[in-house]
């Protein structure tokens, strides 16, 4: 998600797009769109369907989708946008980030039978 949304092929893309935003808001919207929007729908898709199984235990499966992705992302798109792209995240750093943040997501909707999550 990290390479696919803010990796250095990405970002001169999306310099690109924020700046013609600001005359073509519609660019932006279909950039949204066709990307972190349908990834978000997709993810609380899945949560949906492991509610019904019994799997997550959260009240809202669009806001956990969005908690989630907002913690593996984290500003790294932001700083990628204003760092040199020579730069980019390293595998470890990127890891290291998404283990954290399905530490944090399991801790909250997580199995109560595991010890984890639930209210």
């Amino acid at each position: 998600m990290l390479e696919r949304m803010g990796g250095a092929s990405v970002i001169p893309l999306l310099r690109i797009v924020i700046t013609e935003t600001v005359r073509n808001p519609e660019l932006g919207f279909a950039l949204f769109t066709a990307g972190p929007d349908r990834t978000a729908r997709r993810l609380a898709d899945y949560l949906a369907a492991a509610k019904g199984r019994g799997d997550f235990h959260g009240e809202d499966p669009a806001m956990a989708a969005s908690f989630y992705i907002g913690s593996v992302m984290g500003n790294a798109t932001l700083m990628n946008l204003l760092r040199p792209v020579e730069r980019p995240m390293t595998r470890k750093q990127i890891d290291g980030r998404v283990d954290e943040a399905v530490a944090l997501f399991l801790a909250r909707y997580g199995s109560p039978s595991q010890g984890t999550g639930g209210k």
